[in-house]
């Protein structure tokens, strides 16, 4: 978050000390007060100065909204300031693992810590470079079979996310997956 810091009038404009009172929900109709925060922030600052205050371990393609209340020395805390709201970032999937690995497919599952509804884009290819991909399109499965593949053939796989503002996150390497050989067919290579 970035903000401006107050006015103090008893200390010529300057915040010494200073506190900002954060709050941010993902719920619009949260009960926003100078009295329910999420963290409180003591600092030093110019009247008018641009502050921010970090936040992490936000879930990802959701929308957000905050408010910032400044206090003096004396603690006494601003009203209502203005709701900030933002739609944070997509995280890329994180492989859960293999499954139903046949001749020619597999599954791949993914979990990633986004809100419901976001959309995954998941390829796979027998090349390392990704120069061919195959793969189902974008999707907010959390699952995604692939078929209609080589037998005994290394595919690997990558993913990516993206929001409801449809900002796309970089690709992430999902690992590789080996499909077996057809069984009872001539097999040179072993």
């Amino acid at each position: 978050l970035v903000y401006n810091s107050g006015y103090d009038p008893v200390k010529y404009g300057a915040l010494s000390p200073g506190y900002f009172r954060v709050d941010y929900s993902t719920d619009p109709a949260h009960p926003f007060a100078n009295t329910l925060y999420a963290a409180q922030v003591t600092t030093t600052a110019a009247a008018s100065s641009a502050q921010f205050y970090g936040l992490s371990g936000l879930l990802g393609n959701a929308t957000y909204y905050a408010r910032v209340y400044i206090g003096d020395e004396v603690t006494v805390y601003s009203g209502l300031s203005n709701i900030g709201q933002i739609v944070t970032q997509a995280y890329p999937p994180s492989l859960t693992g293999f499954s139903a690995i046949s001749t020619g497919g597999f599954t791949a599952s993914f979990s990633a810590g986004n809100a419901a509804g976001t959309e995954y884009l998941l390829e796979v290819s027998s090349r390392a470079d990704y120069q061919s991909v195959a793969g189902p399109g974008w999707t907010a499965a959390s699952s995604i079979n692939f078929s209609g593949l080589q037998p005994r053939t290394t595919y690997y796989a990558r993913g990516k996310a993206r929001n409801a503002a449809n900002i796309q996150t970089a690709y992430a390497e999902l690992g590789s997956v080996v499909l077996p050989r057809i069984s009872g067919t001539n097999n040179p290579r072993k």
